[in-house]
């Protein structure tokens, strides 16, 4: 029972905050002055508007306790940081972004090529999907681990990004946290999920959108907005949640390799 009170209340704090970060970085956004020939500018006022969306889509999920939805949107989010932060280091990292959509773009007309001629719409034959195919340049993509080490969060796409791929893809790790094991030997299906990573997936969906925003602020010179975003990342409330998560990870870091020690040896394999 204290457990799940200890869950709802830092829940109620991690929206809190997301709450406010979702209303002080929507008038900065709406405020940013943009330039047409400022390409750099306008794509992180995109990122952020985006990223905005997605807080807003975590921070109405949660109320219902959904982990494997606000998991997802977190990694989606993950990837638009990796992108804003080494763009915003690096604007010559501008040209990998379009060379990405135009791979993309390869990557669709290939798969159009592949559908036989029935079964698409009449404007899509061989030949106009062969020009367009000839009209793009040889291309390379750019993986999302390429843009987490053009942004030096390397160690964040080893961790965080890697745990939530899990609850993208459809591996036994997807449904895990779904499948509960009762006192008596039964199984029961809990269709939320580990609830308990709730509050810290919330908060950290808050401090991307603000990284994201704050990538925007600083390349357009906004020193007001800077201070405000930076006050943002290191509000008392997010902290706490923080380390709550984190001592929460250690219990069970602790508890997993107390039970494979009990293990007997015979029962193992080499």
């Amino acid at each position: 029972m204290n457990e799940r009170v200890n869950t709802a209340r830092s829940l109620n704090a991690a929206r809190a905050f997301a709450a406010d970060a979702l209303v002080g970085t929507e008038k900065i956004i709406t405020s940013v002055s943009l330039r047409s020939d400022d390409e750099v500018a306008v794509l992180l006022a995109a990122k952020s508007v985006r990223s905005l969306g997605y807080l807003r889509a975590v921070w109405r999920i949660s109320e219902e306790a959904l982990v494997g939805p606000v998991a997802t949107l977190l990694r989606s989010q993950m990837e638009m940081l990796f992108v804003a932060a080494a763009v915003a280091s690096d604007p010559s990292k501008l040209a990998l972004l379009i060379e990405s959509r135009d791979c993309d773009r390869r990557r669709s007309l290939e798969n159009l090529m592949r559908i036989s001629p029935e079964e698409r719409v009449n404007a899509l034959t061989d030949e106009y999907l062969e020009d367009e195919l000839n009209a793009l340049e040889s291309t390379r993509e750019t993986k999302p681990w390429q843009w987490a080490k053009h942004a030096g969060l390397q160690d964040e796409h080893r961790t965080a990004y890697a745990f939530l791929s899990r609850f993208v893809h459809a591996t036994l790790g997807a449904v895990d946290d779904h499948v509960v094991r009762t006192p008596t030997g039964s199984i029961r299906i809990n269709a939320a999920g580990d609830v308990g990573q709730l509050p810290h997936l919330v908060v950290h969906s808050a401090r991307m959108h603000l990284s994201i925003t704050l990538c925007m602020a600083q390349w357009a010179e906004d020193e007001g907005a800077v201070n405000r975003l930076e006050a943002m990342l290191h509000d008392e409330r997010a902290t706490q949640v923080s380390i709550e998560a984190l001592a929460n990870v250690e219990r069970n870091v602790d508890a997993i390799v107390e039970s494979r020690q009990r293990v007997p040896r015979s029962n193992c394999r080499d």
